[in-house]
């Protein structure tokens, strides 16, 4: 079979190589800003992935979505109902409320512009002072209101270059990973990563209002929150779903075209490319925070696995292109291993493993061109070179 098939083996790396070496000088010229709308990569990582498939089978069976097992329950409030002039004390008014009610750990994932004529800046001073369970939201883009040095502070910001939130940052300084040591003072392997992938164990925005959750307070698939102002009116109506939990306060929008602090996610299925954003910040937090709590974590595969399975693919597929010229098979093979591949992408996340392969398929489909585009030349190419030889073997031996 060596000997059969060792010209078309040999053949079948020629090509892989200077597709590679091809790919690599355009990737590095499209890092130019002009050219980067041709860039493989970046159109295999626009908004839509194949993963995000796994979530549309997640809402259209909703006892298969991904299980919240952690025994603290992440409570939300939404600030926006709050009084503009009066937001800062009628804020602090509430977290102190709630602070009575023992919960594990505050959020408060709001940015305070530096402003100390605002009415209730020192009540808000007070409470960041007292209070020792509060995270406050830190963000690199703003100038924020100065607190009291013991304040600890979680960074907001999300990781850049992304359309639909899908990572969140890794490290130790987060609001998710603040609030994790607040609540349990454990460590987190999300200290150890850049990011991570967010394993989102809701649906659509997220949301539930609190009115909506089981009287056996069983968690369900999205977070349940309250308006601020129903807390201003009653405190004691939420005591039963902060004691002994994690509350987050955060902008949830008060209709549905408000798009403060809201982000397009891959939980959104109604439109899968070129989202609109529907999900609140606060949201992506208290889903990263859920994936520590549980430890429970999307594990992203060595890039040098996936570049020699990624390899290993691309020769086989070179291999039969060689071999098969008829386009039908082509093709048949192209679309099977594109929806096997698909389906493996969106199989391995119910195993806790994230694979992109938009990048891999994108590849495919060129590499099949570029083979059949020069592979005549080629081939004109080594009949011209084996006559040629032939003849100056001939030469020598007259």
């Amino acid at each position: 079979m060596w000997k059969r098939h060792k010209a078309t083996f040999v053949k079948s790396f020629f090509y892989l190589l200077i597709f590679h070496f091809l790919d690599y000088g355009l990737t590095i010229l499209f890092e130019t800003k002009a050219f980067q709308i041709f860039s493989i990569q970046n159109l295999a990582s626009s908004d839509f992935t194949y993963n995000d498939l796994f979530y549309r089978a997640q809402e259209q069976n909703e006892q298969e979505a991904v299980k919240r097992t952690h025994k603290e329950d992440i409570f939300l409030i939404n600030t926006a109902s709050l009084d503009g002039e009066e937001f800062r004390l009628q804020l602090a008014e509430i977290i102190d409320s709630v602070s009575a009610f023992s919960p594990k750990a505050i959020g408060v994932d709001i940015t305070f512009k530096n402003n100390d004529t605002l009415i209730g800046t020192s009540q808000l001073r007070h409470l960041a002072a007292t209070k020792k369970n509060i995270v406050f939201a830190y963000s690199s883009k703003e100038k924020y209101l100065p607190l009291p040095k013991n304040v600890t502070y979680g960074d907001v910001d999300l990781p850049s270059e992304q359309h639909s939130i899908r990572f969140y940052k890794g490290g130790k300084e987060t609001f998710a990973y603040q609030l994790f040591l607040k609540a349990r003072g454990e460590y987190s392997r999300a200290a150890e990563w850049e990011s991570f992938p967010i394993l989102y164990s809701c649906i659509h925005d997220g949301l539930s209002h609190f009115d909506e959750m089981e009287t056996d307070k069983d968690f369900s698939v999205q977070y349940h929150y309250v308006n601020a102002d129903q807390v201003l009116e009653n405190p004691s109506s939420i005591k039963s779903y902060v004691q002994n939990n994690i509350v987050i306060f955060g902008h949830l929008g008060s209709k549905e075209e408000d798009m403060e602090d809201k982000f397009p996610v891959p939980t959104d299925t109604t439109d899968m490319v070129n989202r609109l954003p529907v999900m609140y910040g606060p949201v992506i937090h208290a889903s990263a925070l859920s994936n520590m709590l549980d430890d429970h974590f999307l594990s992203v595969p060595s890039p040098w696995l996936i570049f020699i399975l990624t390899n290993l693919v691309m020769f086989i597929m070179v291999f039969l292109i060689i071999n098969h010229p008829v386009k039908l098979y082509l093709i048949l093979g192209l679309v099977a291993f594109s929806v096997l591949w698909i389906w493996l992408s969106i199989y391995l996340m119910e195993y806790n493993i994230y694979i992109q392969v938009g990048a891999t398929l994108i590849e495919l489909l060129i590499l099949e061109e570029f083979i059949e585009t020069f592979d005549p030349f080629v081939e004109k190419w080594v009949v011209a070179y084996q006559h040629k030889k032939r003849k100056k073997n001939e030469k020598l031996e007259e």
